[in-house]
């Protein structure tokens, strides 16, 4: 199964550049683009690569068992060297390469390894009901934490550390400084 995924996601996206293809998006008004790389529910930890164009599956010991769509927002570059992480919330599972718009409501200030690698929080811009993290329910919220707080547990306890969360206007800043740092590297 894992081979078979991983063919799949290569074809799809074969040596493709979201940099230079997409902006990242309107984040004054929170509509950003995003590209999917773990679907709800996916069994591995599935990342793009700036370098290479293309999508590989990052080996873990433990599954993965991803609690929302997982991504990356383009044109942007968070302390850990890659493009700003985001999830999103929704029960469909989007496929890997998938390039959608989606509205910002919140940040998860996350800790992996002593590196700051923030969470934007988003939804699909269908979802008429989810606007800022009061809208989110507490349980969606708390199995979210508890993932990110223990999914590198085969590490040590203690590898990742969710700090806090915090509302879409302190994630659109965290957007925009990861934008200007992409602009300026």
């Amino acid at each position: 199964m894992r081979t078979v995924f991983a063919n799949i996601s290569k074809i799809i996206n074969k040596m493709t550049d979201y940099n230079k293809e997409l902006t990242t998006g309107d984040v004054e008004k929170g509509i950003i683009n995003a590209v999917i790389e773990v679907p709800l529910g996916g069994p591995d930890k599935i990342e793009w690569h700036r370098q290479t164009g293309q999508f590989s599956i990052e080996e873990r010991p433990t599954d993965f068992s991803a609690p929302t769509g997982y991504g990356f927002i383009p044109r942007t570059l968070s302390a850990d060297g890659d493009e700003l992480d985001m999830l999103v919330l929704g029960n469909e599972p989007l496929r890997t390469g998938l390039i959608l718009k989606v509205r910002v409501v919140g940040v998860m200030k996350f800790e992996d390894e002593g590196v700051v690698d923030d969470k934007i929080i988003t939804v699909p811009l269908d979802n008429k009901t989810v606007y800022d993290l009061d809208d989110i329910p507490k349980q969606t919220i708390e199995q979210i934490t508890n993932h990110f707080a223990h999914y590198k547990d085969y590490i040590g306890s203690g590898a990742t550390l969710v700090k806090t969360w915090q509302n879409a206007a302190s994630a659109k800043l965290v957007i925009t400084g990861a934008r200007d740092n992409w602009e300026r590297n």
